[in-house]
């Protein structure tokens, strides 16, 4: 199965016509389209309004129509364009500093040898330059950022939390 997501609106701005539905996003799952929309009132933060979302699909029997697909499909678009933002939005709460605000990033290669962990940009998917294993700057299972150093600590050495090291 084939996907691809669209975002076309992360923060929503609210409508005062209450039959006019927010279009979030466009999801194609095996080349075929469904729109996602979030409710007219809804401000903030699309992810805040996931559980609230509505997807049709374009009615191909009559033109500048919709209708509402399937519940498994529905469900498939919620999934797919949720993932979309969550990824987003740590890919742009990730400069350099962990989500805290208060540590580092890490990236760390799956033998545990420490790529980067002092603040400077990394490329994600890059490879360690002492085993060769790929590096990851997340749990590959809960998509936690890993940890570096607190920014603010005079000490210089970083070691993996030991909470962490059960990734490996």
């Amino acid at each position: 199965m084939s996907t691809k997501v669209v975002i076309e609106q992360r923060y929503l701005r609210g409508s005062t016509q209450n039959d006019l539905l927010q279009k979030v996003a466009t999801a194609y799952v095996d080349a075929e389209e469904y729109r996602v929309y979030a409710p007219s009132n809804a401000v903030g933060d699309a992810l805040e309004w996931v559980g609230q979302f509505r997807v049709h699909q374009p009615n191909p029997e009559s033109f500048n129509s919709e209708v509402v697909p399937d519940f498994g499909y529905r469900v498939l678009a919620t999934k797919l364009v949720k993932e979309e933002l969550e990824r987003m939005k740590r890919d742009t709460n990730r400069a350099g500093l962990n989500p805290d605000g208060i540590h580092f990033d890490a990236q760390i290669c799956l033998h545990g040898h420490i790529k980067s962990a002092d603040g400077s940009s990394f490329e994600k998917g890059e490879h360690c330059t002492i085993c060769g294993a790929l590096c990851i700057d997340e749990c590959p299972h809960c998509k936690t950022p890993i940890r570096g150093p607190n920014q603010y600590s005079s000490v210089q050495h970083y070691e993996i939390p030991a909470q962490q090291l059960s990734i490996f």
